[in-house]
């Protein structure tokens, strides 16, 4: 009897050790090959090159010395040829800063395949507005926090205007709030000319112009003279942010190895 019990034991051990390294095998198969996307945000004003010390006359005949332009983009999904949405796995907020350009190309990871377009959130979302301290690009050392009951500020662009009748000439855009029905985030859409056909490990890279002089045109038009600040939540600031899908075109998109 014992050795019939050694026996039965040897033979269920065999048994394990041989079906084992199939079902990892198997579990391996079922991940998707991993490829890579990259955004890289070139910030314009009328077509150029975003520049700090220029003043700029707007459709409207306004004038507008940019000096600061930031803002949040997370949440990247991407929709594939024939239907169908991905998630990226990157990080799940980027901070861009015009004056800071390493940060205006962001990279994550996405399953290989053919894809048609993509789309980003400009902003945050509601539960990591209330999720308390966090670190990274939420961090709220970045100057882009109010406080934790009116959360992240999700698009900031500061500059002069001898338009503006405040002290110093100031124009402070401060877009954000997350609050029902002034919900300020933006979903941006970003389609892809033709199909992009990405094979695993290579990357995917999108071209993006940023035009800000588009800032002030689309479904609001705002004009300085009378609104030169916008520092919280609310309509204003909901207004303001229905402009923002204006500011996004894909000019180019190509694989690289």
């Amino acid at each position: 009897m014992r050795i019939e019990n050694r026996y039965s034991a040897l033979t269920l051990l065999c048994w394990i050790l041989w079906i084992l390294p199939s079902c990892q095998k198997a579990g391996e198969d079922e991940l998707p090959e991993q490829a890579n996307l990259e955004f890289r945000f070139h910030p314009l004003m009328q077509g150029t090159p975003i520049s700090f010390d220029q003043t700029y006359t707007l459709p409207n005949a306004e004038r507008f010395e940019p000096r600061v332009f930031k803002f949040y983009s997370g949440q990247i999904t991407g929709q594939r040829v024939g239907g169908g949405t991905i998630n990226s796995t990157g990080d799940p907020y980027y901070l861009a800063d015009a004056a800071q350009p390493a940060s205006l190309i962001i990279k994550t990871r996405i399953p290989a395949g053919s894809y048609q377009s993509f789309q980003f959130l400009l902003g945050v979302d509601s539960a990591r507005n209330v999720s308390g301290v966090q670190s990274g690009a939420l961090d709220p050392l970045q100057g882009m926090f109010w406080t934790w009951n009116s959360g992240y500020i999700f698009a900031k662009l500061e500059g002069r205007s001898p338009d503006a009748t405040t002290p110093n000439n100031m124009v402070e855009y401060h877009i954000g709030g997350f609050r029902i029905p002034y919900n300020a985030a933006q979903t941006i859409s970003l389609p892809v000319s033709g199909a992009a056909q990405l094979k695993a490990g290579q990357t995917l890279v999108v071209d993006i112009d940023v035009e800000l002089e588009k800032w002030f045109t689309g479904p609001y038009p705002l004009s300085i003279a009378s609104n030169a600040v916008s520092m919280t939540p609310g309509e204003l600031a909901w207004n303001i942010s229905r402009n923002f899908s204006g500011l996004f075109t894909v000019t180019q998109s190509s694989v690289e190895e």
